[in-house]
């Protein structure tokens, strides 16, 4: 079935259950009936997925709508499948390519073993990765586009940190993706590099949660690091991140945004938010497919690139905004490393 989100756009959800193949119809090609667009005979069809649905948090919302400009570049309509599990994702990627399609963009690293499993079987099609990817393991039809994870834990530890009156943060986070780790290790580092960076130590704390989408679990999370003396919150923890914001604006702590500007999520207690710039990237998609300069390689999302960002401060505190500056200008500047490798596990 299709579900038409915007003027330019179009959603596919997908049954699996029962079935062994996978069924796409009435997909972009040809004439439009209902909206009357017509999609030219050169235009790529490209999709989309995602492991929820595209209005269940900012990861998704914003990354659907950065899709919709790459479409328009290339002079197409993006068709995006929600709810596709990582499990699913290799027959979902086959029947796709089966289909023609010429461009698809996993939203998520936890599809990465899909995409190595499946693009050698498709070299006429673009497998591309946004969030993280190890590796594109030498084919020539593999790309990603990842995020600098560790700065962007780095960042959220680092303002987490200043804001801290007791100098002690946690961080509530989902699963052991790619993502998750490297955006985990990054805070752990800052943690580690505190003293040299603010000039005292800042003790940093972790609660796994292993659920995307359980804000229960994630608000269960957060309470237990503020008992345990976490005066500042922040999560890697998707839409189940809501639940430990709960937690957070019950017990009157204070809160570093992620991912998209979450002020008016918690106006009192957010501070400010690490951000994507979604639009950076999947207009880079867009634009080195259409002009032939797409390669097999990892482009990365980064602070001197604009492909991490922070949002407009919520709540403006002179000494916190100052050391919030002083370590942008640092990573700007390369005088801090933030080491991409690093990775911390539950």
């Amino acid at each position: 079935m299709i579900i038409r989100r915007t003027p330019a756009g179009r959603l596919m959800t997908l049954l699996l259950a029962l079935l062994a193949t996978l069924a796409l119809v009435a997909v972009s090609c040809g004439e439009d009936e209902e909206e009357g667009t017509q999609v030219g005979k050169d235009s790529p069809r490209i999709a989309q997925l995602h492991p929820d649905a595209v209005n269940a948090a900012g990861w998704y919302r914003d990354g659907y709508a950065a899709f919709e400009k790459m479409a328009a570049i290339l002079d197409t309509e993006p068709d995006v499948l929600e709810h596709i599990s990582y499990d699913q994702a290799p027959q979902t990627l086959r029947q796709l390519a089966e289909d023609g399609y010429d461009i698809i963009v996993p939203h998520s690293s936890g599809y990465e073993a899909a995409v190595l499993e499946v693009a050698p079987e498709y070299p006429g099609t673009w497998f591309i990765i946004y969030s993280d990817l190890s590796t594109t393991n030498d084919l020539p039809n593999v790309a990603g586009w990842a995020v600098h994870w560790n700065q962007v834990g780095y960042m959220a530890a680092a303002i987490g940190c200043a804001a801290s009156d007791a100098k002690s943060i946690g961080m509530i986070v989902s699963a052991p993706i790619p993502a998750m780790t490297r955006w985990t290790g990054g805070s752990y580092q800052f943690s580690e590099d505190s003293s040299d960076v603010l000039g005292y130590p800042c003790e940093f704390n972790d609660v796994w949660t292993g659920d995307f989408l359980d804000a229960a679990k994630a608000k269960q999370a957060a309470q237990a690091l503020i008992d345990g003396g976490a005066d500042v919150l922040f999560d890697a923890a998707d839409a189940a991140g809501a639940g430990a914001v709960e937690a957070a604006v019950q017990n009157d702590v204070k809160y570093v945004g992620g991912v998209s500007d979450q002020c008016e999520q918690a106006p009192g207690i957010i501070i400010t938010s690490v951000i994507m710039n979604f639009d950076v990237a999947y207009e880079q998609m867009g634009q080195f497919y259409k002009d032939g300069s797409l390669e097999p390689a990892i482009y990365s999302m980064n602070v001197v690139n604009t492909g991490i960002d922070i949002a407009s401060k919520c709540n403006p505190d002179p000494d916190v905004d100052s050391a919030i500056d002083a370590v942008i200008s640092g990573v700007e500047a390369g005088d801090i490393v933030v080491d991409p490798t690093r990775e911390k596990t539950p």
